[in-house]
């Protein structure tokens, strides 16, 4: 297909550039037209730019034991983040000059220690008076009380919520250490949120691809909106092998194209992901870019005080030498580190088959945590890779023969 400029849909104009992979929005035929003429280069990334996400990893333990975790979590291990550490991090972050922040409250389950977070909270209102603090948190939800919701309410939180689907599908998989499922105390704890007007996410992992008609079905069902499928990973728990990423992306194109004709979607961030990475040459999404937003966009402490890239890259195991120090060193200058200079210097272009693929400038090579995870180092494409080529084929084709729909459908996004 030659470049050309795709006819106006909605209130935009786009060019279709198949040599480097992405669509650009204009805002008028002249300026399209003048895009098409020169090109656009993709947006470079300020590598030094100071992170605006940090994770704290308030304790390793978990109530549950989800057969897929990354984590590995249990409730042997007893490991939890004391004050003195979580104070000198929030110190750290008080020391930034950047006034907007968030802060993701992770574990284990950070619920178990909901004592540590208020205590947070806390020292966060002390040192944190001249920042404005966005606050998340990734629960299993089984703890939710009354209590904490009142808190979620006061201090704004975004709740993000693991819920695999129908019952099922998630008991077969996130489990107590009993082997008990946890799907019903799940959606009583999602009322509960409702009653306070908390807003919550869902993150649902996907393990059998064929699982995927009822997981949308059930969402649709239940009117639960914007649901981030994932596929399995083979990490922590996880099954060493891959699922089949061909027919994984082979049904999320199917549900897609249900999504843009339904007067009622239920709205997948996994397709809107994806789709704004095609639509807007603006590099914002840190997980598929070059360099990717590990050390840049966010930071992760876990229950020691060591300090990590990215919250997944501290869920492999045996990896500290990745680590960018601790919280408790004097000293800390991150961009002198083995690890940040690595990561930040990592390319696809030097990758084959990267180099050779019509969307490395879309995928990017994907999450780095998933390539460092499965091979042992960057230098390698996606474990994915079958997957996003799938996957940018389908939703190309679906945007060039729906191209009104998909954009309608990307505006509920807002």
């Amino acid at each position: 297909m030659e470049d050309k400029i795709i006819r106006k849909i909605a209130d935009s104009y786009f060019v279709f550039f198949p040599s480097n992979g992405y669509f650009k929005t204009c805002a008028d035929e002249k300026e399209a037209e003048n895009t098409f003429n020169k090109g656009e280069p993709l947006k470079l990334v300020n590598i030094k730019q100071i992170p605006s996400m940090y994770t704290i990893h308030i304790t390793n333990r978990c109530n549950l034991q989800c057969k897929y975790c990354f984590a590995n979590s249990a409730t042997a291990n007893n490991i939890d983040m004391d004050k003195k550490t979580i104070k000198l991090i929030i110190k750290r972050l008080a020391s930034l000059s950047i006034k907007r922040l968030c802060i993701d409250f992770h574990g284990g389950e950070p619920l178990l220690r909901f004592d540590l977070i208020e205590y947070a909270l806390s020292i966060c209102d002390q040192l944190l008076t001249d920042k404005e603090v966005v606050y998340t948190i990734q629960s299993n939800a089984t703890l939710i009380t009354d209590e904490m919701c009142r808190v979620f309410q006061q201090r704004n939180f975004v709740v993000g919520i693991s819920l695999d689907g129908p019952l099922k599908i998630h008991d077969s998989n996130r489990v107590s250490s009993t082997g008990i499922g946890s799907f019903n105390k799940v959606i009583d704890k999602l009322e509960l949120l409702k009653k306070y007007n908390i807003p919550y996410s869902i993150i649902s992992v996907v393990t059998n691809p064929l699982d995927m008609y009822d997981i949308y079905q059930f969402f649709l069902q239940e009117k639960i909106t914007k649901i981030k499928l994932i596929p399995v990973m083979p990490q922590g728990r996880a099954k060493k092998e891959m699922i089949d990423l061909e027919e994984y992306a082979r049904i999320e194109a199917e549900l897609f194209q249900k999504e843009i004709h339904s007067d009622k979607p239920i709205l997948l961030m996994s397709s809107y992901v994806m789709l704004r990475k095609i639509l807007f040459v603006d590099n914002s999404y840190m997980c598929m870019r070059n360099p990717c937003g590990a050390g840049i966009n966010i930071m992760s402490f876990d229950e020691h005080g060591t300090i990590f890239p990215c919250d997944s890259m501290s869920g492999i195991a045996d990896i500290h030498e990745l680590s960018f120090g601790s919280v408790h060193d004097d000293l800390l200058d991150i961009y002198e580190t083995h690890t940040w200079k690595n990561i930040t210097s990592h390319t696809t272009h030097t990758i084959t088959p990267c180099k050779e693929c019509k969307y490395q400038n879309i995928c990017c090579g994907g999450c780095k945590s998933d390539v460092l995870n499965y091979y042992g180092d960057f230098n390698h494409p996606s474990p994915l890779c079958s997957y996003y080529q799938s996957i940018l084929d389908y939703y190309y084709s679906i945007l060039l023969q729906y191209p009104d729909k998909v954009i309608e459908y990307m505006k509920l996004f807002a």
